[in-house]
């Protein structure tokens, strides 16, 4: 993983920009909207690439506590530091991986994964970790890629992930085989029902999903306490 994303760090935003047809953007801002985050929140951002989601929530929340950036790719990690320099004082950004993460105990509020699950080999351990660093009651959104069910949208929806994403992701990025890995990465990702089974198993509780954009992309939303705000997760 490492490898492939430090390939394509340079290209990472404006690929997704043009392969999402910028839905991307509205996903990432429903997201935002799901963590409900309160002034003085500590954030967790996982697998923060270049610090997109991050930036979304100072801009949400300028009044944010903290915001710790974690990515196991040096090169998206120090275009993530670049688009922070001026929200140093409160954001930093460590090398690490989401299976083991390199953060003490209970010592965020809220946690955000964007696209990043799925490129976990051991998804079950990466949300025991999660679960290990919120602090009780504290909110996790999870935004990835899933596959709609209407049955037209979904066969034109294979056809783009088979042929298009690799083929345009390989032009833009030089980089074809990170893009046949978004390809197989989306098809091997668990179906919603799994991942909220999951994220239950491993003691959140309230676990939802909302999907979005008729299900090319979903957002997972849940408390490690019975005490989730009621407005997790809505439409905002």
């Amino acid at each position: 993983m490492r490898a492939i994303f430090d390939s394509i760090a340079r290209r990472y935003d404006i690929t997704n920009d043009l392969l999402s047809l910028g839905y991307h953007r509205l996903w990432e801002r429903k997201a935002i909207q799901a963590l409900g985050i309160r002034r003085g929140d500590r954030l967790l951002d996982l697998g923060a690439g270049s610090g997109r989601m991050t930036l979304r929530a100072l801009r949400a929340e300028p009044g944010l506590g903290r915001a710790v950036l974690v990515d196991i790719s040096p090169r998206m990690l120090l275009l993530a530091h670049q688009a922070l320099r001026s929200s140093s004082s409160i954001a930093a950004c460590v090398v690490g991986d989401g299976e083991l993460l390199p953060v003490a105990g209970e010592s965020f509020d809220i946690a955000i994964l964007a696209y990043s699950l799925r490129n976990m080999p051991d998804r079950a351990r990466a949300v025991g970790e999660l679960h290990r660093a919120l602090v009780p009651g504290g909110r996790l959104v999870v935004l990835e890629f899933s596959r709609p069910s209407l049955p037209g949208l979904a066969s034109l929806y294979s056809f783009y992930l088979r042929r298009v994403i690799p083929f345009v992701g390989g032009v833009v990025t030089g980089n074809r085989s990170a893009y046949d890995h978004l390809r197989d990465s989306i098809g091997a990702f668990p179906e919603p029902g799994e991942l909220l089974e999951m994220l239950e198993r491993s003691g959140f509780r309230d676990a939802v999903r909302r999907p979005l954009t008729f299900g090319i992309a979903s957002l997972y939303c849940a408390t490690n306490s019975e005490q989730a705000r009621s407005a997790l997760c809505s439409d905002g």
